[in-house]
């Protein structure tokens, strides 16, 4: 019977020596896992701006198309292209097809009546018709003058579309002069994003053809319609400050602050982890990784809202997070903060 208590309490310490021994063993291996390298990014209070970025062209508010008042021939032309009007300057002659008809006609008299008279020197009933058709020649020239052309506005020759000698019907087109003392921008906008603009709201333009130039404007109309193949709408900024150098035509590339939210929480979108039903990121506590279930809202620049999930001060894994699971060690390896946002040009 003694034989038997001392077996089985020798069973008993083998069992308890190994268990003790097994322990041993799982806590040295946990001990022994290799740190995680990763970067993290300290979560503060940032200034967020929602962004909408558009294309246009520049077009002149003032443009005037110069029609011919009257059939006639072109018989003078002083501008071209180009060429800088002021505001009644003569841009154009026109001789009417009747001053035409009436000052052949009289010129024709007067040459019938010399040729008469050559056949008949000293014949005085010719010498007198002959002078009275040289009164009636320079009635003509003088009752019946050309037609002038002038520029209604101040501006700048964008067309000219008749030559020297052309004959033209009345309210054919001319000329077209723009002005460049305001400048407008036309831009499409997508029926979804309309809806987040207003009369007054200023903006950035870039020109391609001013490389690092940033131009101001402001929202002058929304039109109303909206395009019903394209589903976009139209808006037209005014250019303000200086805007030299712009010419219509031009392609222009347009910023509008759409929404600007303060002091709130905003992480890089980086470590952002795209869950199936929902976001996540890590953060670094106590040298360990811990996922948290974020809410998150506006998405900008880089940088996502937070609402929920993190707060101020969390080391926040941007690097360095695939494959890594709650409870895992991991070791810093460089600490960062956002740096200043600086303003991008978009031209």
């Amino acid at each position: 019977m003694n034989r038997k208590i001392s077996i089985i309490f020798l069973l008993l310490l083998a069992w308890l020596n190994y268990s003790c021994e097994s322990k041993g063993t799982v806590q040295t291996q946990s001990e022994g896992v290799k740190p995680k390298m990763v970067k993290v990014h300290v979560a503060k209070n940032e200034t967020l701006r929602e962004k909408l970025l558009l294309t246009g062209t520049v077009r002149a508010e003032n443009v005037a198309t110069i029609l011919s008042a009257e059939e006639g021939k072109i018989s003078r032309l002083p501008v071209r292209e180009g060429d800088e009007v002021d505001s009644n300057s003569v841009v154009a002659m026109i001789s009417p097809l009747l001053r035409e008809d009436i000052i052949n006609a009289a010129r024709s008299a007067v040459q019938i009546k010399e040729a008469e008279l050559k056949k008949n020197p000293g014949n005085a009933k010719i010498s007198n018709e002959l002078a009275q058709a040289r009164e009636d020649y320079r009635f003509s020239l003088k009752q019946y003058k050309e037609k002038t052309v002038v520029s209604p506005l101040k501006g700048v020759v964008s067309q000219r579309l008749v030559d020297p000698g052309d004959m033209v019907p009345a309210k054919t087109k001319l000329f077209e002069v723009l002005s460049k003392e305001k400048l407008l921008v036309d831009v499409p906008v997508s029926e979804m994003d309309i809806a987040k603009l207003t009369r007054g709201q200023k903006s950035e333009i870039w020109i391609d053809a001013f490389p690092g130039r940033a131009f101001q404007g402001v929202l002058r109309r929304i039109h109303p319609g909206i395009n019903t193949t394209t589903r976009h709408g139209l808006v037209e900024i005014e250019l303000t400050g200086d805007f030299s150098g712009l010419n219509p035509g031009m392609f222009a590339r347009v910023r509008f602050i759409t929404r600007t939210l303060e002091d709130i929480i905003a992480i890089p979108t980086e470590a952002i982890i795209e869950r199936p039903d929902h976001k996540a990121c890590f953060i670094v506590r106590d040298g360990r990784a811990e996922e948290k279930i974020l809410e998150t809202g506006l998405e900008t620049g880089g940088s996502i809202e937070i609402i929920s999930g993190i707060s101020r001060g969390d080391a926040i894994v941007i690097e360095g997070q695939q494959q890594l699971k709650t409870g895992a060690p991991v070791k810093i390896q460089a600490e960062r903060t956002a740096p200043a946002k600086t303003e991008r040009s978009e031209g």
